[in-house]
């Protein structure tokens, strides 16, 4: 069993935020066209540092309820630096349950903006990487909407020492 545990983060509302369409883009955003519509998205501040200190303790993991289309063109764009066949799981992995990771048993975190009690789906997804729920890490983090809550370096330390 190896000793680095897998880390996951959520896209949405955690690295990035994209505006909805009643909403005014605020900050240097960037514009970007997939098959499904037009996006204006905003990296959030930190978040480059914040992925590289999880880097330094674990295996790091891009999970998201969006679609691998977007997920791809976000990690590009940001330079998130995620391999795209084995670091990504979106909506197409979570909805076909396949979590194709080597090992199981390892400690396992999930930071994501949402409360525990709405991250259902996310949680149940990642269940098979775990034999014993003690190894199971939930951190909510600020929801970022694109101004608000950057990850200062502070906030980096703080959600950090919640690795063990």
């Amino acid at each position: 069993m190896s000793s680095k545990p897998y880390i996951f983060v959520d896209l949405d509302e955690t690295l990035i935020h994209t505006f909805n369409s009643d909403e005014d883009p605020i900050g240097e955003y960037k514009t970007f066209h997939l098959a499904d519509g037009k996006y204006e998205t905003v990296l959030r501040s930190g978040a480059h540092s914040f992925l590289g200190k999880l880097r330094e303790l674990g295996d790091v993991f891009m999970l998201t309820i969006a679609t691998q289309e977007y997920a791809q063109i976000m990690n590009a764009a940001f330079e998130f630096n995620f391999n795209t066949k084995f670091e990504i799981f979106s909506r197409e992995n979570i909805k076909d349950n396949i979590v194709s990771l080597p090992q199981t048993g390892q400690k396992v975190y999930l930071f994501d903006n949402l409360h525990r009690s709405d991250n259902g789906t996310k949680i149940r997804y990642l269940r098979p990487l775990w034999t014993d729920y003690s190894n199971f890490n939930y951190i909510q983090v600020k929801e970022f909407s694109g101004e608000h809550f950057p990850f200062s370096e502070e906030y980096i330390t703080e959600l950090i020492k919640q690795v063990k």
